[in-house]
């Protein structure tokens, strides 16, 4: 289950999602995006789950908004965007508290080679 929170900072809108983001929520996902208009920020701190549907969403509001920024990406939704090879498609963007240090983002990507089967 995830839920969206909706405002608007320097001229922009931005959804705030939360909670996990799978095939049962990516319509909600989807249409929480298309009730704002052009470019947005999504804040996805708190994004504890997301898998192939969540990242199509985003995807598809990227490709039909010609920007989507992601702030502080939760370090999970991090790894799937380096894993896919997304993370080129979106804006990423950390507020100064939120940033990842160098140990911490060499940790994610050395995980990312790790597979449990």
């Amino acid at each position: 289950m995830c839920s969206f929170c909706f405002g608007l900072g320097d001229g922009y809108p931005w959804v705030r999602v939360t909670g996990e983001v799978d095939l049962a929520s990516a319509p909600c996902f989807e249409a929480a995006l298309a009730s704002v208009a052009g470019p947005v920020e999504v804040q996805c701190g708190q994004v504890e789950f997301i898998d192939c549907a969540g990242l199509g969403v985003l995807v598809g509001a990227a490709e039909s908004r010609g920007s989507v920024t992601l702030r502080d990406p939760s370090p999970l939704l991090l790894r799937m965007l380096d894993i896919t090879g997304l993370g080129d498609v979106f804006t990423i963007v950390f507020t100064t508290e939120r940033a990842p240090d160098s140990s911490s983002m060499d940790a994610v990507e050395a995980s990312a080679g790790q597979r449990e089967f």
